[in-house]
Parts: structure tokens; C-alpha cells; sequence
């Protein structure tokens, strides 16, 4: 049988019949997205040429891929989606053609060879109709199909700014890349300084006391005699008879000196709320982790800190590094776990991936030397982290922590999520605090699941989503845009 006439009768078969228990999971399915309110424009613009804008043209009327198409979704499977749309026009030879149909048809081909992207409660779909064709033969000119725009999760501007949208369009320019560790570190050192005042140097004196043997004079004179000394008598006269001279008397004792050294130490004037806030700021407008880590440090006393190191998240583990330089003492039952996802081989084995950097050292500039250190070992890899297998290192170093904050990649799916059945028996709480949501504040599932299961809470830049677990069977979470229903310990997506 060809190819394509799987696919067709593949695609006659009720979505039930086709998906398999494990995708119970679906976010949105094929039908619910052709359903959706389509957006009127009158042509579709195809001139934005990215490498994370990706066009997949089909046929007028028509739902096949080709080969080349099919390759390069397929290699998307662990990409950062951020928008998907599906363009057709509106003109239509036969007025009883289906064009809902034909939308559903052509999400179920994208569905068989991108699954993934329909588990996501992160991605923004729409429908884009091009109304400006009023003929066949103009109509079939017309770009119809897939736009499917990439996430730069990694990608920085010129002038030092994160992209955060693939609408911006300095995503086309050459000049927009992605920095290597030891850049990220020159912007994180730079933004510190900006924060914090620059480092400056000082020359302390410290004293130290020595206990030396010394010979001194008593101020008394001894017989001139030496076998007369034996009797112990001492005189204040250097003269005795005859105008003999006497030695003096001479005695060993233990003497306390202070010795002065000098030595050059760094130091930085106490920073002030409005330069940290203004520097921040600079450097990115979500300040979601400076925030919590300040207003909620005495909840999160005594917890392990487990944060993400990879490249897109500098601008966190600035504020993380920024908050522990500011502290007019340290919490020393804090202790940190940083984690790149594998170092020099990323994307490992379940629960092996390795990565992971501990310090529970109470110097500030300790715990910055170890963060940078994971920075620079970290070689990429896919978008995906180890989240789950940093949190078990943590706990497996640090049993005695009271909880677990993560801070975490809200666009960096949790790829080791079988993981958190052994966590939830170790009986430590997981808090999530979300580093960048979504456009209309969405939060990754994954985490919220997390959350939920361990007995923690979620923290946004938008709000603070407590407890979790103590909701209610049937009870409603609202996100942002977003509702989930509370189903046993875990919260299923609701879909308006």
C-alpha cells in the first residue's frame, strides 16, 4: 500500500480509535483547534525568514506533508514551540466544501508526526484565514499550511536583551545570537556590580599577639664573687669592695608582643533597594526570583535551593546570585543545588544525567563560584532538563533540609517527570517558583503537577497559587488564562 493511502485511511479513523491510553494526556486535540475563531487577514506575509520560523506549505485543499516536511518535524520533538498557525484562504470552488473538516484533518497529520505539541498548555494556536482571493486560480497562489514559530529561549540582542518572543523581529537579524557561558557570566558580573556597586579594595591592619622569651635585667648586682652568688644575696651598687665591679643579674621571661600586618580585602558599599531594582530591570523585566527569594526568606529558611543553570536562564541566577550578596547575613541552613543537565554529555539516562553542583558554603562569593561553575560545564542539549533528578541529588545530599524551592524553566519541559512517584515518598514539600510565563501568565503543567503532588505551592511574577494539595477533588485552579481541575492529587488542563 503507498504511503500516503495509510495515512488516509489512518486519518478515517475516529480520534479514539487512533491515539494510544498514554495520550490521555492531550492538551488540545485536532477537532478542538479546528473549531477555534479564525483571524481575517487578506494574504498571508511569508517574506520573515528565521531559523525559528518554520514553514510547511500544503496543497491548496489539500492536508499532505512531504517527505522533506516530515523530517524536519520530526526533529522538532524537543523543541520550544511558541505559536503554531495554520493558514488557508477562504475561497472556495464547491460552497459545500468543509473547510472545518479539512482543518481538522490537516491538524491530525501534524498530530501523527508532532505529538508533543498538542500535550503543551504553553503553545498559542490560531487559525488564519486569507479572505483575498476571489478566483481558483489565485486562490491556489496563496500560502496555505503550517507556520510553526520557535521559541528563542536562548537568544540574546545586540544591545545585551533577551528575546523572549519570536514576534520581535530582531529574532531575523544575524546580529541576534546565542551567548556562550562565559558571556552570560560577563553580563551576570556586570549586573552585579550595577546592583551592588562595583568591588573595591581596602587595606585592614590585623594585630596578632605573640608570647616571646626575652633576657632582661632585674636592676640588681651580683657578688663579684662567683662561689659567694650561691647565697642569693643581690645589690643595688655596681661596686663592691675594693671597688670591685658585680655582674649584673640577668633573668629570662616570657614577653607579649602584637605584630601589625597589613592585607588588601574587597568589600562593596551596603546596596540600595532602587540600584538592585534598577539594575534588574536592565537586564530583564521579570524579577520574579529577586522578589520571592526577599519577601519570602524566612518561609524558605532552612530549605535547599535547586536551581536551573542553563543558558537561557542567566537573568535568574543573577537575581538568585544578587539576593545572597545583599543579605546582611547569611541563612546558613540554606543550602543550593545547581544543575546543567549533564555537563559534557546532556540529555542522559533517566535519572542519570549528572550535572548537578552542590554548595552549602555560608560565602556569598563561594556559592557564585559554584553556579558559574555549572554554567561553564554545561554543553546545551535539548531544550528538555532533569529537573526532578536535580531535586532527588539534593535531597539525597541535604536530608535535613525542611523543603525544597525549585526554580525552575516554566518553557523547559520536565523530561524526567516517572521520577517524582520517589520523591512524593520522601515526604518533602516542592515549592516552584516559575521563571518566565507564558503571554498571558500560563504555567507549564508539568510544574503545577509538581507542586501539587509534594504539597507545595506555585509563585508567578503574576501571583502566588498556595498549597495545592489541600484543594478540593472537582475544585478549580485558575492560571493567568488558564483553568485546571483538582482530579485526585494531580489538576487536568479544562479547555474553554
Amino acid at each position: 500500500m503507498p504511503y500516503y493511502l495509510f495515512f488516509l485511511l489512518f486519518l478515517a479513523l475516529p480520534l479514539s480509535a487512533q491515539k494510544m491510553a498514554s495520550e490521555d494526556t492531550l492538551v488540545v486535540t485536532p477537532r478542538m483547534l479546528a473549531e477555534e475563531p479564525e483571524e481575517l487577514i487578506a494574504e498571508f506575509d511569508t517574506s520573515r525568514q528565521s531559523p525559528y520560523i518554520l514553514y510547511f506549505p500544503m496543497r491548496y485543499a489539500r492536508f499532505i506533508f512531504t517527505p522533506e516536511d516530515k523530517a524536519l518535524i520530526n526533529s522538532l520533538t524537543d523543541t520550544i514551540v511558541e505559536r503554531i498557525d495554520l493558514v488557508y484562504t477562504v475561497f472556495r470552488q464547491d460552497k459545500s466544501f468543509d473547510q472545518v473538516k479539512l482543518n481538522e484533518d490537516r491538524y491530525e497529520m501534524l498530530h501523527w508526526f508532532f505529538p508533543q505539541a498538542f500535550k503543551s498548555n504553553l503553545i498559542e494556536w490560531r487559525l488564519v484565514a486569507q479572505d483575498g482571493a476571489s478566483d481558483y486560480e489565485t486562490a491556489r497562489t496563496y500560502f496555505h499550511g503550517f507556520v510553526i514559530y520557535l521559541k528563542p529561549h536562548r537568544l540574546t540582542a545586540e544591545d545585551g536583551s533577551i528575546l523572549r518572543t519570536v514576534d520581535d523581529v530582531r529574532v531575523d537579524r544575524p546580529t541576534s545570537r546565542l551567548l556562550p557561558p562565559e558571556e552570560e557570566i560577563a553580563f551576570i558580573e556586570r549586573t552585579m556590580d550595577a546592583a551592588l556597586g562595583k568591588t573595591a579594595y581596602k587595606t585592614v591592619q590585623d594585630s596578632t599577639i605573640e608570647w616571646v622569651e626575652k633576657r632582661t635585667w632585674t636592676g640588681k648586682y651580683l657578688h663579684s664573687n662567683p662561689k659567694k652568688r650561691k647565697n642569693g644575696k643581690r645589690y643595688n651598687s655596681k661596686k663592691g669592695l675594693f671597688g670591685k665591679k658585680r655582674p649584673k643579674q640577668y633573668v629570662t621571661k616570657k614577653i607579649k608582643e602584637v605584630k601589625l600586618t597589613e592585607r588588601e580585602v574587597a568589600y562593596r558599599e551596603p546596596p540600595s533597594a532602587a540600584s538592585i531594582s534598577a539594575a534588574l530591570e536592565q537586564l530583564d523585566s521579570d524579577t520574579v526570583v529577586y522578589k520571592y527569594l526577599t519577601e519570602k526568606a524566612e518561609d524558605w529558611s532552612g530549605h535547599l535551593i535547586v536551581q536551573d543553570v542553563t543558558g537561557s536562564m542567566y537573568p535568574y541566577i543573577t537575581q538568585t546570585l544578587i539576593f545572597i550578596q545583599s543579605q546582611a547575613k547569611m541563612d546558613s541552613t540554606k543550602k543550593y543545588l545547581f544543575f546543567n543537565d549533564g555537563d559534557d554529555s546532556p540529555d542522559g539516562m533517566l535519572g542519570r544525567s549528572g550535572g548537578t553542583y552542590f554548595v552549602g558554603s555560608p560565602s556569598p562569593d563561594r556559592i557564585k563560584e559554584v553556579a558559574f561553575s555549572a554554567m561553564k560545564a554545561g554543553r546545551g542539549g535539548r531544550p528538555s532538563e532533569n529537573d526532578l533528578e536535580a531535586v532527588l541529588a539534593g535531597l539525597d545530599r541535604y536530608p535535613e533540609c525542611t523543603g525544597v524551592l525549585l526554580i525552575a524553566d516554566n518553557f523547559a519541559r520536565v523530561r524526567d517527570m516517572p521520577l517524582l512517584k520517589k520523591i512524593e515518598k520522601m515526604g518533602k514539600k516542592i515549592d516552584v517558583l516559575i521563571c518566565e510565563t507564558g503571554k498571558e501568565g500560563q504555567v507549564g503543567v508539568d510544574y503545577i503537577r509538581i507542586a501539587s503532588r509534594t504539597g507545595g505551592s506555585i509563585y508567578t511574577l503574576e501571583g502566588e497559587y498556595l498549597n495545592l494539595s489541600d484543594m478540593q477533588d472537582g475544585e478549580i485552579l485558575t492560571i493567568g488564562p488558564q483553568q485546571f481541575r483538582k482530579s485526585g492529587k494531580d489538576f487536568i488542563l479544562l479547555n474553554p
